[in-house]
């Protein structure tokens, strides 16, 4: 992707595939390593004399067999070719839930960091970035270390997601949002999935990565991010250009393009002047493994897809009969009170150890879902939620 300031962006894009069947070190360096040089090679996205940060998926602090977080293999292998093209790197991240140290060490990211010197970096300081002619959001705060490193490497999970259908390349950057600024940007335009989205694209813009490596070798599908079922995808993929790998990605996981919001909103951004990559595979050239090779056949889709976003024009009844909401499963429900803590709407309490939630107020968001670490929040269905499901 060309940065937002450079001008027009490249006519085509490319990304690289390799097969990838398992975590063991040796498939994981080779798949990076190809991945890498099928774009040119580590030398383009890293000079000697920058100051890396590595962003991988941490959602949470679960250990790497839940498919929840970047392996921390996919993450030896980007920190040792960044390390072996002379940079100084440091691995970042803001938590959804717990500190960035705790929820590095349960991944199995804080010991690779250790062994090789990369110190962590918690995402803790917010700045307030330059905006772009054309841009929807006119502030925008990402924290310091991010916005000024000399370069960034994207190491993205592939996953399903309950409120954006799919988090890849582009939804890993919302980690560079500081903390529980999060939450108000999911109360302030998680209502709207095409503004969800919007915000999304300009975060990326703004973090402008060098290059995404994108974790698929097992996956997540159905309850994704965090409370999904695992799946082998056997793959390692990558592209200067994020969007240009979400969009391969979405292909890949048997997907159509318009399932995911952030390639309508990358395009809708670029026809507002901004300097968006490629989302049209038409416009984009697959190197390396065969891509009809890697596709694994179509992943289970998120539950609740497009349910998420009821249009404001229904009536209240019959939105009431689509709409799906939070549920509290009682028997895993442990009362730890993350649920409250991170609903942007304030519509959930612990009420004499039970936790209550007001659906007038309910944005659907699913944070509670997406952080709650007990697996205690499901979906509850509309009536007629059924007829709107493919």
């Amino acid at each position: 992707m060309a940065n937002e300031d450079s001008g027009t962006a490249p006519s085509r894009s490319t990304v690289a595939l390799a097969r990838c069947p398992d975590y063991s070190r040796p498939e994981v360096e080779r798949a990076v390593g190809e991945v890498v040089d099928l774009l040119g090679g580590i030398g383009r996205f890293v000079s000697p004399d920058d100051a890396v940060l590595l962003k991988p998926n941490l959602l949470a602090g679960r250990p790497p067999d839940d498919a929840v977080t970047t392996h921390p293999e996919v993450f030896r292998a980007a920190a040792r070719a960044a390390l072996d093209a002379g940079a100084t790197v440091t691995a970042g991240d803001s938590p959804g839930i717990g500190t960035f140290a705790s929820v590095a060490e349960k991944s199995g990211i804080g010991a690779v960091a250790e062994e090789l010197g990369i110190p962590l970096r918690e995402l803790v300081e917010p700045v307030e970035v330059r905006r772009p002619k054309g841009a929807r959001f006119r502030k925008l705060r990402l924290d310091r270390a991010a916005v000024e490193a000399g370069a960034v490497i994207n190491l993205p999970k592939v996953k399903t997601h309950q409120q954006m259908f799919l988090t890849l390349a582009v939804k890993n950057l919302f980690g560079c949002v500081v903390g529980r600024e999060k939450i108000a940007w999911h109360m302030n335009a998680g209502r709207d999935a095409a503004l969800f989205a919007r915000m999304l694209v300009e975060i990326c813009l703004a973090v402008s990565p060098r290059v995404s490596i994108a974790d698929g070798v097992v996956g997540m599908e159905g309850t994704g991010p965090a409370h999904g079922r695992p799946r082998t995808f056997g793959f390692i993929a990558a592209s200067a250009d994020p969007f240009a790998l979400d969009a391969v990605l979405t292909w890949l996981m048997g997907f159509e393009q318009s399932d995911l919001p952030v390639l309508a909103a990358a395009d809708a951004a670029r026809a507002d002047g901004l300097d968006v990559g490629r989302t049209d595979l038409d416009a984009i050239d697959i190197v390396g493994c065969p891509a009809e090779e890697l596709r694994p056949g179509r992943a289970k889709p998120p539950v609740m897809g497009r349910l998420m976003f009821v249009p404001d024009c229904l009536a209240g009844a019959v939105r009431r009969l689509i709409t799906v909401k939070p549920r509290i499963r009682a028997a895993k429900c442990r009362v730890c009170g993350v649920c409250a803590e991170s609903c942007p709407a304030q519509a959930m309490k612990i009420v004499d150890r039970k936790v209550r939630i007001d659906d007038t107020v309910c944005i659907r968001c699913f944070c509670c879902q997406e952080l709650c670490p007990h697996g205690a929040v499901a979906a509850r269905r509309g009536l007629l939620s059924g007829f709107f499901t493919r």
